[in-house]
């Protein structure tokens, strides 16, 4: 599995885990971390030191010892495997190795984050700048999956109020709600700012599947101001329980 596959990978894992989705935004922060801090390469072979899998398990693991909602590292790696491969981990020997990585994973995670692993939850942003706003309650969930769509991307290096006030702007034109005159001018931001915070989420529809992950599973309705009608992607499969190895 390539490094440009783990985002979708972690998607479908949160699905069979049930996190939520602060804790799964904060595993798909975590990666994006790790690999646009020059992640450590094996001098011999010149291939990342870490598997893609193994990092996809441990960001999913520590982000849900982090956002307090714990969850065995055995389902962690099951759950990654069967987003990977469509089938549970069988294998005990492999299992075993996994769990060796995983450990090696999560130390150096945190080493990539500097052990600072708060970081900004964009979804507490996003719930109360919209109630600020006085939306509808149908905004609320169009702009919270917006912005989910978006995370993880190791290219992505906006600052969170960027996406969020991008994920408003799409999720208000795409329900055809109007919003204030200046709404968000308290959050900084010029046009030009916020037209490529919301190119950074239309990507996320535009872009074709990633390997072990899927496309969203409806794109939405170019916003006018941006450019070229974005395609539909392809329905995301199911993903089915993972058992215990």
């Amino acid at each position: 599995m390539a490094p440009s596959a783990v985002p979708g990978s972690m998607r479908a894992a949160g699905v069979v885990l049930a996190l939520t989705d602060s804790c799964l935004h904060a595993a798909l922060e975590y990666s994006a971390h790790y690999y646009r801090s020059e992640p450590a390469v094996d001098t011999e072979s010149g291939d990342l030191a870490l598997s893609p899998e193994s990092v996809a398990a441990a960001c999913i693991f520590l982000a849900s010892k982090v956002c307090e909602e714990p969850r065995r590292v055995r389902d962690c790696i099951n759950a990654v495997h069967l987003a990977i491969t469509g089938s549970p981990l069988e294998d005990s020997h492999l299992y075993w190795a996994l769990k060796e990585r995983i450990v090696l994973a999560e130390q150096q995670v945190l080493r990539s984050l500097g052990y600072d692993t708060a970081g900004e939850q964009p979804q507490i942003f996003l719930l109360n700048f919209l109630r600020l706003l006085d939306v509808p309650r149908p905004l609320y969930g169009l702009c919270a999956s917006l912005l989910n769509d978006a995370a993880g991307e190791p290219r992505v290096r906006l600052p969170p109020r960027a996406l969020v006030a991008a994920a408003v702007r799409l999720g208000a034109e795409m329900l055809a709600h109007p919003l204030p005159d200046g709404w968000c001018r308290s959050l900084e931001l010029d046009d030009e700012q916020l037209d490529v915070a919301c190119h950074v989420i239309l990507d996320a529809y535009t872009d074709p599947p990633r390997e072990g992950g899927s496309a969203p599973e409806q794109a939405p309705e170019a916003v006018p101001q941006l450019a070229a009608p974005v395609a539909e992607a392809a329905p995301a499969a199911p993903v089915a329980e993972a058992a215990p190895a």
